[in-house]
């Protein structure tokens, strides 16, 4: 008579049939979007900035307006065009030419004789980096008892892409994660890990000077975990002295082991001594102050004297 053999039995690991489901790609959906964000919000800066590039116009009232007088600075970049329009004047009586004035010494100036309505003249010009600005004479061809020659100043600085380089603190949203075992079972204790991230990161602001109060940021940094970090996004400047930026943050943070998964059953009590790391990202918030202008180190040893308005 034949016995017959017990029936086999499988036991499946706890990890297998109670495993959570993973996260992962709720955190990968919010990265995404965190960066398209980012992305949206430089489009719009460089679409502002460039906007901002219009040529400008500089009016100057002949009649009414004193000699010897200037207009508010202007930020134009190499080659850019603007504009002078001299209303209440005659153009059949007087002369209009423009002389650059010279940043640094040159062999020789040449100045732009513009000519031809009658109680409007306007004036397209294209700036010269060499020039610092620029003298408006108006000098009369005819005896004209209502108007008189005329000299004005159009000061100007040369604008272009410059670069500040600053250090200031960081409030990041990437964390470390905080396992443990309890009893037996690999889980995550949310309750101790903290919110943000505090540290201090070193930063370069890139800006336009013909919108310098925005700039793109790049920045490496360190946590108050001792742990490296990368940051970018686009700052507020306020003036001369700081930025404020938020953007996005990557860095490294702790992972459990290889082969070990939250949810599963372990009989070694320092299973998580050591921990794995992985690059994570998060958004951001610093406040830095700068230390030098790049193009300042460039400019300052080779800049002359200011120019002087003689009559």
């Amino acid at each position: 008579m034949k016995t017959s053999e017990p029936p086999i039995q499988l036991t499946l690991p706890r990890s297998l049939v109670e495993r959570k489901p993973t996260m992962k790609p709720i955190l990968v959906r919010k990265n995404l979007l965190m960066v398209c964000r980012i992305l949206l919000v430089g489009a719009l800066l460089i679409l502002r900035t460039t906007s901002a590039l219009a040529d400008i116009t500089v009016t100057f009232d002949h009649e009414n307006q004193p000699s010897e007088t200037s207009c508010d600075l202007l930020d134009l970049t190499h080659n850019e065009k603007f504009k002078v329009v001299i209303t209440n004047t005659n153009t059949d009586a007087f002369e209009y030419t423009v002389v650059g004035i010279e940043v640094f010494p040159a062999p020789s100036a040449t100045g732009l004789r513009l000519v031809a309505d009658t109680t409007r003249k306007e004036l397209t010009l294209q700036h010269d980096r060499k020039y610092g600005g620029y003298k408006v004479q108006l000098t009369h061809k005819k005896p004209l008892a209502s108007l008189v020659d005329k000299v004005w100043y159009i000061p100007v600085r040369t604008a272009g892409w410059d670069t500040d380089v600053a250090g200031g603190f960081t409030v990041s949203k990437v964390t470390d994660p905080v396992f443990e075992v309890r009893s037996g079972t690999v889980a995550r204790n949310h309750g101790a890990e903290d919110k943000v991230a505090l540290g201090f990161a070193g930063f370069i602001h890139v800006y336009h000077g013909k919108l310098p109060s925005l700039a793109a940021t790049f920045g490496l940094g360190i946590t108050d975990q001792s742990k490296t970090a990368y940051f970018f996004g686009p700052s507020w400047r306020w003036g001369e002295k700081g930025a404020l930026t938020a953007g996005y943050s990557w860095g490294s943070v702790d992972r459990l082991p290889s082969g070990i998964h939250e949810g599963d059953v372990v009989s070694d009590p320092n299973a998580l001594a050591s921990l794995d790391s992985q690059v994570r990202g998060g958004v951001f918030l610093s406040l830095s102050f700068k230390f030098i202008t790049v193009g300042d180190l460039f400019q300052k040893p080779f800049a002359g004297s200011s120019v002087s308005k003689s009559k």
